[in-house]
């Protein structure tokens, strides 16, 4: 639409300048910032104006404000405005899918956790016949979600990528909490000593597995395959972000997300835009989302953190690859890969670091944070 209407006609008064300011926007910002910033009281005005705003926009961008680049701490203000929404939804979101949360014969909303935020409220709350990111949980279909006690999973520990694992090593220290939830299957035996090797629940996103349908069988997203772990390191079931009604690949399957974890999601929104009032807000990491749910869950009774750098450095295993034969990491030709531009880690640790504290003040499971 953006092209289709207004621009075409101001293009050819204006000449090709203009296409490449066009061209050079959309490659300088995030489409969907760009869109919703330009053309905020601007479809109106002829494109020399709309150039202007682009400037601006660009300024902003750049000085700083790109996903909280110049974000240094967590100051009083922002402390006590996170802590008021904290303390808003403080009581468990009952947001797994499973026997406890779900009524038997109720229905609601399993579709792809990404497809929940844009949805309709008749999605939302399947109440306009035949759905199909709509079930009803009743029969077999209840009957074979998990059932998970409130408090049953004791202190937990999320395990991130961050390469301050190697620099600070935390092996025995994860090892030592009840629950173990990791973000990707990966290899432990090398880094037992960083990062340790129990492996309760492994977290399998959904956007990485568009190669295998969205299904996770057998090979992680960085290619390390399950089956080369040992007998001990198998978790006991893989975490979905979106409901999963049967096993994947043979695997037990726990399911969060969609209405169940809206609270969550809204508050974690609610905290970056608090923290980055700008055109580029960051999007939560997989690792501050998965801590929230499990802050949130009533499963635990405290949640520690670790292998989320501040840094955006590689991950603990990057530059080398798994030999499959000889069951150990051999070194790699390619360059290793960094955490996604579209998260800010500093900004997420100042956050952990603040969510500490507030833990400590109101009646909530605590967190810890290890930077």
């Amino acid at each position: 639409m953006f092209f289709c209407t207004k621009f075409p006609l101001e293009l050819k008064r204006v000449g090709r300048a203009t296409v490449s300011v066009v061209i050079g926007l959309i490659v300088s910002l995030p489409f969907t910032s760009y869109l919703a910033n330009l053309l905020e009281n601007t479809t109106h005005l002829p494109i020399e104006s709309i150039v202007v705003r682009r400037r601006e926009l660009l300024a902003q961008y750049h000085d700083g404000k790109r996903r909280g680049m110049k974000f240094e701490r967590v100051d009083d203000t922002l402390y006590e405005r996170i802590k008021v929404e904290v303390n808003k939804i403080r009581a468990s979101q009952s947001n797994f899918f499973t026997r406890e949360n779900i009524k038997e014969g109720s229905v609601h909303y399993v579709g792809k956790w990404w497809s929940y935020a844009r949805a309709s409220d008749q999605v939302k709350k399947c109440t306009h016949g035949a759905i199909k990111e709509c079930s009803v949980f009743e029969g077999e279909a209840w009957k074979n979600l998990p059932s998970i006690k409130p408090g049953s999973w004791g202190e937990c520990a999320v395990v991130g990528f961050g390469d301050n694992l190697l620099r600070k090593p935390r092996g025995t220290e994860i090892d030592a909490h009840e629950t173990v939830v990791r973000l990707a299957m990966v290899p432990l035996t090398p880094y037992k000593l960083a990062a340790g090797e129990k492996n309760t629940y492994v977290w399998i996103r959904d956007r990485k597995l568009r190669k295998f349908k969205f299904t996770f069988v057998n090979e992680d997203m960085y290619g390390f395959l399950a089956s080369d772990l040992e007998t001990h390191q198998l978790p006991s079931a893989l975490i979905y972000n979106s409901y999963r009604p049967n096993m994947t690949g043979g695997w037990p399957t726990i399911s969060f997300g969609g209405y169940l974890n809206a609270g969550v999601d809204n508050l974690l929104e609610a905290i970056l835009r608090m923290a980055v009032p700008s055109v580029s807000t960051p999007d939560p990491s997989s690792g501050l989302l998965m801590t929230f749910t499990l802050l949130f869950s009533g499963y635990c009774s405290s949640v520690s953190v670790y292998g989320i750098s501040t840094t955006m450095g590689a991950r603990y295993w990057d530059g080398k690859l798994w030999d499959r034969k000889k069951k150990r990491l051999r070194k790699g030709g390619s360059k290793p890969s960094h955490l996604a531009s579209n998260h800010n880690t500093l900004l997420e640790s100042r956050i952990l670091q603040a969510m500490e504290k507030i833990t400590s003040e109101l009646e909530m499971p605590s967190l810890k944070f290890f930077e």
